[in-house]
């Protein structure tokens, strides 16, 4: 059973844009959970001291650019979603070890079948301004075929086939 945290962060570089507190802490206060979502914004050098701290702490939280891949690699323990992506943005301390999870995958699949009342088969997908999930959207676990392109302003990647990372990836 997992404890319910006692701080929630988010953890990352660059933070004064993100918005997360603002519905992280509408919704905890709406669910009256005493607790407070903040930002954790950190420089490369500091993640083990800070994932030191935050596991005394109790706390939990989520993960984003670009720190996605070392908070991953640091993990005891993965969900199986975290280890498809090769990343994650959901992580807690269970009996004093770091787990990771990633959200980022189901999240985009369970929004692209609502969009599209069904599986987004043989459809041309376009991500602009993808951050940190422009590498994890298409991880996920086989949905059919179909192209996946995205703009991330340094370059255009396509991706034949959409949930599968790296299938078929070309520059372009």
């Amino acid at each position: 059973m997992i404890k319910r945290p006692k701080r929630l962060v988010l953890l990352g570089r660059s933070l004064g844009h993100s918005l997360s507190p603002i519905f992280q802490n509408a919704a905890l206060q709406q669910a009256q959970l005493p607790l407070r979502y903040e930002t954790l914004d950190i420089p490369a050098s500091a993640i083990d001291g800070t994932l030191e701290e935050l596991s005394a702490q109790d706390a939990a939280g989520n993960v984003t650019v670009p720190y996605k891949q070392d908070v991953f690699a640091r993990c005891d323990r993965l969900m199986d979603s975290a280890k498809r992506a090769g990343a994650v943005n959901t992580f807690w301390f269970e009996r004093g070890e770091l787990v990771g999870d990633n959200t980022d995958v189901a999240g985009f699949d369970a929004a692209a079948r609502e969009l599209l009342q069904g599986e987004p088969a043989g459809l041309t997908i376009g991500l602009i301004g993808a951050g940190g999930f422009r590498d994890l959207a298409p991880a996920d676990q086989g949905s059919a075929g179909g192209r996946f392109c995205v703009d991330d302003r340094r370059r255009i990647l396509y991706l034949d086939s959409f949930f599968r990372l790296g299938d078929g990836e070309r520059e372009m």
